[in-house]
């Protein structure tokens, strides 16, 4: 096979960079699609997350005013019934305050999953734009 047989089935410098282009447009749709499934699995899973906290405080609320209830008429056989009130009404929002606090790494992943994920995409744009002329 001749040299000048060799050039013509070479695709030219044209052909290369439209294909570049084709790719990379390729490229960056699939990105994004990855990226906004990523995103869609994390919401859904930070939706199911709230969900269970929403039920587990409304239970817990029920279950707590129950019980809140006995101890105050319990702890008002000892001192006054106000001062049994403001003790137990201090640790039962300390203790909901803590149960809310256990929940916050699920969201914080979720924000580092999201922002792992833009990352991505923008690394990929930004490489793609060094590698056009």
């Amino acid at each position: 096979m001749s040299d000048r047989d060799r050039e013509l089935d070479e695709p030219s410098l044209r052909e290369l960079m439209k294909k570049l282009g084709n790719d990379s447009r390729l490229l960056v749709r699939q990105e994004m699609e990855l990226a906004r499934s990523e995103l869609s699995h994390e919401l859904a899973r930070m939706k199911r997350g709230l969900v269970a906290v929403a039920v587990a405080a409304a239970l817990f609320n029920g279950g707590l005013l129950l019980v809140l209830f006995g101890l105050v008429l319990a702890l008002g056989l000892i001192v006054p019934v106000w001062l049994s009130l403001v003790i137990i009404a201090a640790a039962a929002c300390a203790l909901g305050a803590a149960l809310l606090l256990r929940q916050r790494p699920l969201f914080d992943e979720a924000r580092r999953a999201g922002t792992s994920a833009l990352s991505h995409l923008h690394d990929d744009i930004d490489a793609m734009r060094g590698a056009m002329p």
